[in-house]
């Protein structure tokens, strides 16, 4: 419905910086394992730490994707997966615990665009 490459939903537990758990959908298990041993902080976190629950963040507006490209965690996680872009969902938030919603496309494939996006909320936020 959205052309992505896949998506997952993970937990973060920051103050102890490991992944609870992780609901993967059609994207690598190996990449996420890195993300969780090296990478729980990378460019995204600084302002994802922070998103309230219900806040639709595209990466792109985090980090331009030339320079996610010179990262180590573009190297290691998002290259195998052929991710260029993120729409990231804060679905949870308590305390030092999170729990975001994340939908993946490749370079090619570009940027959500707003039906996208819509329709990522309107599937998650309950008025």
């Amino acid at each position: 419905m959205t052309g992505s490459l896949g998506g997952f939903v993970v937990g973060v537990e920051l103050k102890d910086r490991v992944v609870p758990f992780l609901f993967n959908a059609r994207m690598s298990e190996e990449s996420h394992r890195t993300y969780a041993e090296r990478h729980i902080e990378n460019p995204w976190s600084p302002v994802m730490n922070h998103v309230p629950s219900g806040k639709i963040v595209q990466s792109a507006e985090i980090v331009s994707l030339p320079d996610l490209k010179q990262t180590a965690f573009y190297d290691e996680v998002l290259r195998p997966q052929k991710m260029a872009h993120n729409a990231m969902l804060t679905l949870a938030r308590k305390d030092d615990f999170f729990g975001v919603f994340n939908m993946c496309r490749s370079e090619a494939q570009g940027p959500f665009e707003e039906d996208a996006l819509r329709l990522f909320s309107l599937s998650f936020i309950r008025t």
